[in-house]
């Protein structure tokens, strides 16, 4: 029985609806090759005396799952002489016997667990060598002696944890067995178990990839301190809030497993936790402010170049920074197959020649060229924003579930809009999809079966390649969800259900009325709110920037003779109300001489920050609006508005910044706001435009 054999149990057992045909696609081989591996199967089936899998005229199967699960066992149970081993599956075992051996082990012992020949050893030690040189481990030959690895422990067991990542067969057949072993009690589970209310307490949500890699590090971390091997020292520079992370992970590793981590460990833990991918992140970069304004300029020119609007899209936004902020430290890596990313940007050429012509404007951030990845993950953002602009509102809301990654998930999105006029909620990883917010989700799209869970909504299983079985079955989900649902399809309007009430209650002549009908507002804002959740939903969680800038932080009136003077007169606001330290102005200041006056974001409007460790107390706006303009040096002109932004972290103030942004294109409010007088003026309109 050879790999893919084992693979297709897997998928399988996964999607028992699979068909022949998808399983030819989903291992890119014929139709052919799929029906020799099931016969294949079906032999070892028979001779363990368990049914056999049929495949029926139209491409279906059918199967014992409780056999299948058996055989699925047996092979994980079983030792190497019926399993034909990969490559890698072999050159993984060696590397586990390897470190197993608290001396020099032969090449004959290899050969003969693997029941392979010496001759396939030696080929297979070779590039071993290769691969564990990456890693700063070696193995060392000696005659009479053998083989023996040399490296320091966290090498050693990046090295392992590499090789497991990099083929889903290698964990399966390798230490899955081992690790159960060691972790005893279901430990696999309970890792997965600390893992999720890590990543909920730490208000945290890693890519399905990253979550699998930190899951398998642990797991070895584990196996490797029980066998007796710690980490001596590690030496790297690894951000604070990574440390934080990680200690946080490891005290719940150790109440679990009771490992009392020495604080070596728990800093390679940080080291795993800093290189992993985010979609949501506790992990505060002190330039995520600069980044979102340079973000905020990008869309801008790309409206431009492509005369298509995207600043109202929020998730974009968030996620486009997001994926400039990992270019600001890592090295971005192919998370989807390359060849379906080069015909993404092939078929959008229009799209990538936009972005390849505003790349200036991320080149000036980071102070480098973008490579052609880089450029690429950002049209498959883009494509993503085009569609859920061209997606019209139709009732049904819909959360997709993949374990293929977020790019991956926005390809498969286009390929299923000329079908459905879907709102799409939010994109998950499959580990996250238990903890998510399902209210007002109609409908769970996913690459992968449900899972047993507390989830009622329907979960609809698609494939990648969406094929017309799953049309069917979203078709048939929604004609069900419509027909229970007791929609009133003309709606209600909010502003006309408002002031029919605030005229029936001045009919009664009622004291107070202001303050009543102010309430009245704000109770039929959030009736029709929750019954209105969007793709923007995320957003409403913060506060707005009326609520961030209320009247008392504005003041009409002021002097000041140079940029740096009206920093600080807008910035006095918020020291006076405590909102920042003192030196938090310093670092306002110090950010425009330092990057240039990226902050002033349209004609006569600058916002002045710091970084979120430069002294901000509370997150705020405050804004002066000058007798006088002043010059910042700014392209866009002179500035007579100064709004400062006191910022705490990366997010608490995105809701009111992109409103701000957003309020700033809007040629109808900027002309009433340069025409305002008086604060009360200003804070009115924001209100109403907001």
């Amino acid at each position: 029985m050879n790999i893919r054999t084992k693979k297709i149990i897997i998928s399988i057992l996964d999607n028992p609806e699979i068909t022949i045909t998808q399983l030819a696609y989903e291992f890119n081989v014929s139709e052919r090759s799929i029906r020799n591996d099931i016969q294949e199967l079906n032999n070892f089936l028979c001779e363990k005396k368990m049914k056999e899998i049929i495949i029926h005229q139209n491409k279906d199967i059918s199967f014992d799952y409780s056999d299948l699960k058996s055989c699925l066992h047996l092979i994980n149970e079983s030792g190497f002489y019926d399993y034909k081993l990969s490559r890698d599956e072999r050159i993984y075992i060696i590397i586990e016997m390897l470190l197993k051996a608290d001396d020099y082990l032969t090449i004959s012992e290899m050969a003969e667990r693997l029941y392979i020949s010496v001759s396939t050893v030696n080929m297979d030690l070779k590039v071993l060598s290769e691969f564990a040189k990456k890693h700063d481990v070696s193995y060392t030959s000696e005659q009479y002696k053998g083989i023996k690895l040399e490296g320091d422990e966290y090498s050693k067991r990046m090295l392992l944890l590499d090789m497991i990542c990099s083929d889903t067969s290698v964990f399966s057949i390798g230490l899955s067995r081992t690790f159960n072993e060691s972790l005893k009690d279901k430990g696999i589970d309970r890792v997965n178990q600390v893992m999720s209310y890590f990543e909920s307490n730490c208000k945290i949500m890693m890519t399905d990839s990253s979550y699998k890699r930190i899951n398998a590090y642990l797991y070895i971390m584990m196996h490797r301190i029980r066998e007796g091997y710690l980490i001596r020292d590690i030496a790297s520079k690894i951000d604070e809030q990574y440390k934080i992370n990680a200690n946080k992970l490891c005290q719940l590793i150790d109440q679990e497993f009771a490992l009392n981590l020495p604080v070596e460990e728990i800093n390679g833990v940080a080291n795993i936790l800093s290189n992993l991918k985010y979609l949501k992140t506790n992990k505060v970069s002190n330039d995520i402010i600069r980044i979102q304004f340079y973000v905020n300029r990008l869309i801008e020119e790309l409206k431009k170049s492509l005369h298509l609007d995207l600043s109202n899209d929020y998730l974009f936004f968030i996620r486009l920074c997001l994926h400039v902020e990992y270019m600001t430290r890592k090295k971005i890596q192919h998370v989807i197959d390359e060849k379906i990313l080069k015909e993404v940007c092939n078929e959008n050429k229009h799209i990538a020649q936009a972005i390849d012509g505003s790349m200036y404007i991320l080149e000036e951030l980071l102070n480098r060229p973008i490579k052609e990845i880089e450029k690429e993950y950002i049209v498959l953002h883009v494509c993503a924003a085009i569609e859920r602009k061209k997606i019209k509102e139709s009732g049904i809301k819909v959360v997709l579930v993949s374990d293929v990654g977020i790019a991956s998930s926005q390809l498969l999105l286009e390929k299923i809009k000329n079908n459905f006029d879907f709102s799409i909620i939010d994109i998950l990883p499959v580990h996250a999809s238990d903890n998510f917010e399902l209210e007002g989700v109609d409908m769970i799209l996913s690459t992968v079966k449900s899972r047993e869970s507390k989830i009622e909504i329907p979960w609809i299983k698609i494939n990648l390649n969406f094929s017309d079985d799953d049309y069917s079955k979203i078709t048939q989900a929604v004609n069900s969800i419509k027909s229970q649902r007791l929609l009133n399809e003309k709606g209600i309007k909010e502003e006309n259900l408002v002031s029919e009430i605030t005229e029936i209650l001045r009919e009664y002549n009622l004291k107070e009325e202001r303050e009543i009908v102010e309430r009245v507002k704000s109770v039929v804002k959030k009736q029709i709110s929750s019954k209105d959740t969007s793709e923007n939903s995320e957003i409403t969680e913060k506060k707005k920037l009326s609520e961030l800038l209320p009247i008392e932080m504005i003041e009409f009136g002021k002097d000041a003779s140079t940029w740096k003077e009206s920093i600080s007169k807008s910035a006095e606001i918020l020291l006076n109300k405590g909102y920042i330290e003192k030196r938090y102005i310093d670092a306002m200041i110090n950010k425009i001489e330092s990057n240039g006056p990226y902050m002033v974001l349209a004609k006569g409007f600058a916002v002045p920050h710091a970084g979120v460790d430069d002294g901000g107390k509370k997150t705020g706006f405050s804004l002066i609006k000058l007798n006088h303009s002043v010059d910042y040096n700014s392209p866009l002109g002179e500035v007579q508005f100064v709004c400062c932004l006191s910022v705490t972290d990366m997010a608490s103030h995105l809701r009111a910044f992109f409103s701000l942004v957003n309020l700033l294109q809007n040629k109808e409010f900027y002309q009433k706001m340069m025409e305002c007088q008086t604060p009360k003026c200003l804070h009115k309109l924001i209100e109403e435009y907001e």
